[in-house]
């Protein structure tokens, strides 16, 4: 990674350091984001040294990301638009302010970052907007790669609005409204949690198509994904449908904080 394509990224963002496949490096990696200072140092020097209960070792990043949430200035949050769909939909919810964006380069895709001020903030959320296309809003412990970062199929993400060119965006009054919209949850009286089985038993009929079952995912809470055996259930039983649905998993997985990347492919092949 050229050092000139950091160096235009607004020094308060807190990155993290990111294999070739958009895997962030380091161990609770949420929780330890890099200043622009330090990535510069570990890309001059071409490798950094990770520690871990069993001793240190040494990897070399290949890109670079941004973690959403809370930082020094502002909070700071990503719109994935993840499908043609998905664009149409944002742009039926009402008229967004030119921002930085960036993309992979597929048909549809496209990442858009927008602050608010210190003293609020949004939970991340999705929603379907066709099969295998999905809205997302990224917030508190999700990361965007940022570009020049390689990308496993385009080969490299660019920008669209690069930071040396625009400023990142104050989100509009409707987009937080509707964001809060979506991630309202009333509280919940003790024991009131339905048997799984009543939430997923459709993704267990082997009529199930993959668009079915995407569609299901919606109707299955998103607390579901906190529990360890409930979002194996989920997993497994998609699975079960085809082995196209590991990236529909992986993304209704990422409603929950304890979310990992690359832990959804790694239980699948399991």
């Amino acid at each position: 990674m050229q050092l000139s394509s950091l160096k235009i990224l607004p020094p308060h963002w807190p990155l993290t350091l990111v294999n070739g496949n958009k895997q962030p490096w380091g161990k609770k990696w949420q929780r330890n984001p890099y200043t622009l200072s330090e990535a510069i140092a570990v890309f001059k020097q071409g490798y950094v040294r990770l520690g871990g209960e069993k001793g240190s070792y040494q990897v070399k990043p290949l890109g670079i990301g941004i973690l959403c949430g809370h930082n020094s200035k502002e909070f700071l949050f990503a719109i994935d638009c993840d499908g043609i769909s998905a664009h149409r939909y944002l742009q039926q919810l009402g008229q967004l302010p030119p921002t930085v964006s960036f993309t992979s380069g597929r048909q549809g895709r496209c990442q858009y970052l927008y602050k608010l001020p210190s003293d609020k903030q949004i939970k991340s959320c999705k929603v379907t907007t066709a099969p295998g296309e999905v809205l997302e809003i990224r917030g508190s412990h999700h990361q965007s790669v940022l570009p020049p970062s390689p990308h496993p199929i385009t080969g490299q993400y660019r920008w669209v609005n690069s930071p040396a060119d625009f400023e990142v965006a104050i989100a509009p009054q409707w987009l937080f409204d509707w964001i809060t919209e979506q991630t309202y949850k009333p509280s919940k009286p003790k024991n009131n949690r339905k048997p799984f089985h009543q939430n997923v038993s459709k993704l267990d009929t082997p009529s199930t198509t993959e668009e079915a079952a995407v569609a299901l995912l919606d109707l299955i809470p998103s607390y579901y994904a906190d529990d360890y055996d409930s979002w194996i259930k989920v997993g497994m039983a998609l699975k079960s449908i085809s082995p196209a649905l590991l990236d529909a998993w992986d993304r209704w997985s990422r409603q929950s904080e304890k979310w990992k990347p690359g832990e959804c492919a790694y239980k699948w092949g399991t």
